[in-house]
């Protein structure tokens, strides 16, 4: 559906071909257990919305049971 939102916008179809489209492979042997997996991706969010001043949670309320994991 993006690919045909973007198809006449040739910047946006670039960014679409070379960055969105990808599969994303992820080493889950690299963490210790599900409970580091979730601190983790807690971590990059909360990084995120400082640059986007979002809030991961307000938009995701259904994980706001993780906002404060602590490690």
């Amino acid at each position: 559906e993006l690919l045909n939102i973007y198809s006449s916008y040739p910047k946006l179809l670039e960014l679409y071909k070379n960055f969105i489209d990808k599969k994303i492979e992820i080493d889950y042997n690299q963490f210790k257990d599900v409970k580091e997996i979730i601190q983790e991706m807690i971590s990059y969010n909360k990084l995120l919305d400082c640059y986007r001043s979002t809030n991961f949670f307000d938009i995701f309320p259904q994980y706001r049971k993780y906002e404060n994991l602590n490690g």
